[in-house]
């Protein structure tokens, strides 16, 4: 698994730092190095089909390197609970994304009632009837406001609600069906970087999206309040 020189856009999410989260990327080859990944990954990977087996290993084996990157200094495994949701050791959160051949990972210490998470997309056709169960017409707008076209902005929008979704399921129980009632209104900070905050019955949200003509990446910082 090597880092892609390929994109330009995956090559700045290497050792990349959003207030605190740190996100790696890799490309997935193949598991030819299999001296390098933790047994245990290799062999709870075994349940899944092939392809699928591959994306898991890639992205088990790019937490424990982010992890070690942010303080932590045992051996974890990365594995699912009851809800199919990755688990992180205690004082950290993580969160995970794969599309095609590039796995993408985040990390960070984590401090009371705090998550976050993380999206890859690819930019495709997204027709109204497949949007209109994340988003809403208000939404589509704010982000064609920005200068991108209604299929970006559908992306975007997706993307978002994703890494939105991932994020409040650590906290808390939610229902897929609320993400359309949540109107993001982002901002251009700077070339092919926009950035939005929303509070969502008591919970901040502060989202960030960086694109290009054919990724997006997604993160989307969460903090509840304490029960």
């Amino acid at each position: 698994m090597k880092l892609t020189k390929k994109l330009k856009i995956a090559t700045n999410w290497s050792c990349y730092f959003d207030n605190g989260i740190q996100i790696q990327s890799g490309i997935i080859t193949d598991i030819n190095a299999k001296e390098q990944i933790d047994p245990c990954i290799l062999e709870q990977a075994t349940r899944y089909q092939p392809a699928e087996a591959l994306n898991y290993v890639a992205a088990r084996h790019l937490a424990q390197s982010t992890l070690a990157a942010n303080g932590y200094k045992g051996q974890y495994v990365s594995v699912k609970d009851a809800k199919g949701r990755p688990t992180w050791p205690e004082g950290y959160t993580g969160s995970i994304s794969h599309k095609f051949n590039i796995a993408v990972v985040g990390t960070k210490k984590c401090y009371g009632a705090e998550s976050f998470g993380i999206d890859l997309e690819v930019f495709q056709h997204l027709d109204s009837d497949t949007w209109d169960f994340y988003t809403n017409k208000v939404e589509i707008g704010n982000y064609c406001r920005l200068g991108v076209s209604r299929n970006q902005a559908s992306n975007l929008a997706f993307s978002a609600k994703e890494a939105i979704y991932k994020a409040v399921c650590q906290v808390t129980e939610f229902d897929a069906l609320k993400l359309k009632h949540i109107t993001l209104k982002m901002a251009s900070t700077y070339d092919n970087v926009l950035q939005g905050f929303i509070n969502y019955k008591k919970m901040d949200i502060q989202v960030t999206q960086h694109y290009d003509d054919l990724f997006i990446l997604s993160v989307v910082r969460l903090k509840a309040p304490m029960n």
